[in-house]
């Protein structure tokens, strides 16, 4: 990691996220917003490695799109990274 990028915990990183209230939450919308919180349950403490990465695109159906929000990337964007990474499960 390059000293210009510093590292953030999960706690931090959840004491700066705030509920948007949003009137397009649709039914998909509605899953991604529920599975948010089952990620960040099945990560816990441990860090966030590959086989982690890898086990929760494949087990999780939102994983992707929960990623993506907390990274602030389009699906497509993202998806082509990790695929590019070799990380398995990110279609």
């Amino acid at each position: 990691m390059s000293p210009s990028r510093a590292r953030i915990t999960l706690k931090e990183l959840l004491e700066q996220i705030e509920r948007i209230p949003a009137e397009w939450l649709d039914t998909v919308g509605q899953r991604v917003v529920k599975a948010i919180s089952r990620i960040i349950e099945r990560i816990g403490d441990q860090p966030l490695d590959r086989a982690l990465l890898e086990k929760l695109l494949l087990e999780e159906p939102y994983a992707l799109d929960v990623f993506r929000l907390f990274l602030d990337l389009s699906q497509d964007i993202l998806a082509n990274e990790l695929n590019a990474s070799g990380i398995s499960g990110a279609s």
